[in-house]
């Protein structure tokens, strides 16, 4: 799930091992723990964990072994956005046809999360998610100086945000912590003024952050939307 630091410090303790089943000249002259930590780090298919893994090796030991994974002089995601991308993502080479706009680059992005969640690499698929939504809160705030299409783009543009929402959701649920979700909660509850039919969702949520008042809330707002305004709404006991 992202433990770089945990496999880092499994490498050294393998390292300390093997030089106890080293000779002393040995040991001494050609016997090194970046020598046998390149070697590892060779062996890892996944270009995210050597990425990541050498970086943190180059902080905890001061070296440059990161420099040996990264294409030099390749386009990466900072080079595309203004502000300044969290180091274990910044790395990441964005296609051209993914890096015509913010919009195109949030669903990259995305891509890249839902691959990361499948590998349940949750570090990186909540970096690349929120870094998804940023892109598209920053379109929401351009397009707000526009009115050429302004409300049929941007009701595009939140519907898209409600799909990223929920992929938050489903990254706190694969560690079973309410990190993530419960950082976007009032952005969420935002989006349900004008979607009334995500009631139901951010009712699940509530439940999921044991917010017991805002999910009686979001129950009386799902019968509202369902059978009117005028319904006397049914009594939802939230689940632990």
């Amino acid at each position: 799930m992202g433990f770089y630091n945990i496999s880092l410090d499994i490498l050294q303790d393998r390292f300390e091992q093997t030089l106890l089943g080293l000779q002393t000249g040995l040991r001494q002259a050609s016997f090194s723990f970046c020598d046998f930590f390149v070697s590892a780090l060779m062996e890892i298919r996944q270009k995210s964990s050597r990425v990541n893994l050498a970086r943190n090796f180059d902080m905890r030991i001061g070296t440059n072994v990161s420099g040996m994974v990264l294409e030099k002089q390749q386009v990466t995601l900072q080079t595309y956005l203004p502000w300044t991308v969290d180091p274990r993502l910044d790395w990441i080479k964005v296609p051209c046809t993914n890096s015509t706009d913010f919009t195109s680059i949030a669903s990259f992005l995305y891509d890249i999360s839902k691959r990361e969640y499948w590998r349940r690499n949750t570090v990186l698929a909540e970096l690349a998610i929120t870094t998804a939504i940023q892109c598209i809160q920053e379109t929401l705030k351009q397009n707000s100086s526009s009115r050429t299409n302004e409300n049929v783009q941007n009701r595009i543009l939140k519907r898209k945000l409600i799909l990223f929402y929920m992929h938050v959701y489903s990254i706190s649920r694969l560690n079973f912590f309410m990190h993530p979700l419960i950082n976007h909660m009032d952005e969420i509850e935002e989006l349900c003024t004008e979607f009334p039919e995500i009631a139901e969702i951010i009712y699940s949520m509530c439940i999921y952050t044991r917010q017991p008042a805002k999910a009686k809330e979001y129950s009386k707002k799902i019968d509202a939307y369902v059978f009117g305004r005028n319904h006397i709404p049914e009594t939802r006991t939230p689940k632990d």
